[in-house]
């Protein structure tokens, strides 16, 4: 029922001056190509060229070599041929040529150009255009894509079954819609092939959009009428039509994060949803993905909700949720990488309620969170909750908790306005970071500024930290806590520190020869600490109520750590002139054992 074929799948993209020298016998024709960079003349085949900056190649191996054959020996139409692209960017791809006379008898004569070659014989009986296409069916009988801004959307399988024979889509086929620039991706059988092989059976073919958008705007409410081409041993036997519908994920879905910038936690915004139909609501599947500090061990949580709608509309908020899911440091440290973002994915379906039966659906592309609230910060910075002037001393240290997203920028220090030193930061960093700083080879009236700018360049907007350093006191006490950004603020406490334990006895009346006795059962101890903060500036007003906040508190003294609970501040005493400010703080002192004590 055919004419003899060869079949040619270009393994790699020919090198310069490689051949490929076919034979077919019964006519004495030899169809010898040489690839060259550029066709010249007769008997060449031109290499794609190689788009280095795109990462892949210009055009396929299989276009070229068809359209020089053509040429060169193909004006009589002895044969037809048929060219499938092969993976996009790499320049390779299939051809098929099938004699159109009876008696072909293809062979190699020279192959130096890495390819797989596959001869079949034919029966030579001519192939008759008026044959019914095979018969067969599309499941799904149609698709459906949700587009998200900047976001590709992935391939999605049909399963054709039936006697196939061969099936195609036209090269870069653009479906019929009034949108520009939506087209589908070349058939592939989903193993990277752009052919189905011809046979019975079912195959399973991947259907994408050619490229992800940048814009929302020509997603409005698509529907397209795309069309496969059918054919038998090369001929053509008709179109079949397929329906592809294009929607927007925000048709139905907002996110309140931009893709690409980091998240916060604690920012109060909200993932919105709507909907014009009666009778539905909406799945709501959020994958959280938490990772252990320091050792990055992975923690998935997969957290379902369904979200009801009021008048069309709903809103929940994932930010607290994933605060409190994220992981803590386990104790006061100076590691220069703190912990990895955490990762959110959802997956948003709209449901009817009469048969949970899907109306539509997409998948967020990949939210990074950190802790805390975005307040000041921009796309780079200090995860600091009070970004004014802190006070210091020459004994005191501090941490300075980094943002960055991919790229160049480095660390600046600046000693009463002049540049002292510069630090390059991670260029890929995947978690926050943490520089601890001392302040001993400065003095009292010193003003130290910190700055994160791009390297080479100076931004007056930068973000920027500053410290004052005050004069040196008898007491020096250093508290490091977790602030709302789940990484380390210190502050130094220049104020005298008390301990006050408060013991409570356990006890009971016995009655000993008919005498009331009282015996003793147990004791208890809380252990109270009393610390004066010193003088601070006013500006530092802000750095004491994160840290009144905090639920993890340490008193630092060499290598020994004291856990503290925050209790309370006292009213505090305040210098106008001097624009200083004094707190009495109170902690609990979280012990290890209850006959545990401590000295300051």
């Amino acid at each position: 029922m055919a004419y003899s074929s060869i079949t040619i799948v270009f393994n790699e993209v020919p090198l310069t001056h490689s051949d490929l020298n076919i034979l077919e016998s019964s006519l004495g024709l030899h169809l010898n190509e040489s690839f060259k960079n550029t066709r010249l003349s007769s008997g060449q085949v031109s290499i794609p060229d190689e788009n280095v900056e795109e990462g892949g190649y210009d055009g396929y191996t299989s276009d070229n070599y068809v359209s020089a054959f053509n040429s060169d020996y193909n004006s009589e139409d002895l044969f037809s041929l048929s060219s499938y692209s092969g993976p996009e960017s790499e320049g390779k791809g299939t051809v098929i040529i099938t004699a159109n006379y009876p008696g072909a008898l293809f062979s190699v004569v020279l192959e130096t150009a890495d390819v797989t070659i596959t001869i079949t014989e034919g029966d030579d009986e001519p192939i008759d255009p008026e044959d019914p296409p095979p018969t067969f069916s599309f499941t799904p009988v149609s698709m459906a894509f949700v587009h998200q801004q900047n976001v590709p959307s992935p391939t999605q399988l049909i399963t054709l079954t039936g006697d196939l024979w061969k099936v195609k889509s036209k090269p870069n086929f653009i479906l019929g819609t009034s949108s520009p620039g939506v087209t589908i991706v070349s058939v592939t059988d989903g193993t990277g092939t752009y052919f189905v092989a011809s046979g019975s059976g079912n195959a399973i073919v991947g259907v994408g959009l050619s490229e992800y958008y940048d814009s929302d705007a020509i997603f409005t409410g698509v529907d397209l009428a795309g069309t496969f081409e059918i054919l038998k041993n090369n001929v053509h036997f008709g179109n079949i039509n397929y329906t592809v519908s294009v929607s927007r994920l925000s048709d139905f879905f907002e996110t309140p994060y931009t893709i690409g910038q980091k998240a916060f936690t604690l920012d109060p915004v909200f993932f919105k949803f709507q909907s014009e139909n009666v009778g539905t609501y909406f799945q709501f599947n959020a994958l959280i993905n938490t990772y252990d500090f320091f050792t990055e061990e992975l923690y998935e949580n997969l957290i379902p909700q369904k979200v009801v709608l009021f008048k069309g509309k709903s809103e929940v908020n994932l930010g607290r949720l994933i605060h409190r899911l994220m992981r803590n440091f386990p104790d006061v440290n100076d590691n220069l990488e703190q912990y990895k973002f955490t990762k959110l994915q959802v997956t948003v379906s709209e449901k009817l309620f009469l048969d949970d039966s899907v109306v539509r659906s997409g998948t967020s592309a990949d939210i990074h969170f950190v802790a805390g609230l975005s307040r000041y910060f921009e796309n780079y910075g200090f995860l600091e909750f009070n970004p004014k002037p802190n006070r210091v001393t020459q004994k005191s240290f501090a941490y300075l908790n980094i943002l960055i997203p991919a790229g160049s920028f480095e660390l600046r220090t600046f000693k009463n306005g002049d540049l002292i030193a510069t630090v390059v930061l991670p260029t890929d960093a995947t978690t926050t970071l943490c520089k601890k700083v001392t302040f001993e080879n400065f003095k009292q009236g010193d003003v130290i500024e910190y700055v994160i700018d791009l390297v080479g360049e100076v931004n007056e907007d930068a973000p920027k930290k500053a410290f004052y350093i005050f004069p040196n006191s008898y007491y020096s006490n250093m508290i490091v806590w977790e602030n709302e950004f789940k990484v380390q603020s210190a502050i130094e406490c220049t104020g005298t520190a008390v301990l006050d334990p408060d013991l409570e006895y356990q006890s009971q009346k016995v009655y000993k020869n008919l005498v009331e006795a009282l015996e003793h059962l147990s004791t208890s101890k809380e252990v109270k600490m009393f610390i004066d903060t010193g003088w601070l500036l006013f500006t530092d007003i802000d750095t004491i109520e994160s840290l009144m906040r905090s639920k993890r508190v340490w008193l630092v003294q060499g290598e020994k750590r004291i856990s503290l609970r925050p209790i309370g501040k006292k009213l505090p005493k305040q210098d106008y002139e001097a624009e200083t400010i004094s707190f009495p703080l109170e902690f609990t002192i979280n012990r290890a054992y209850d006959e545990e004590t401590y000295t300051l």
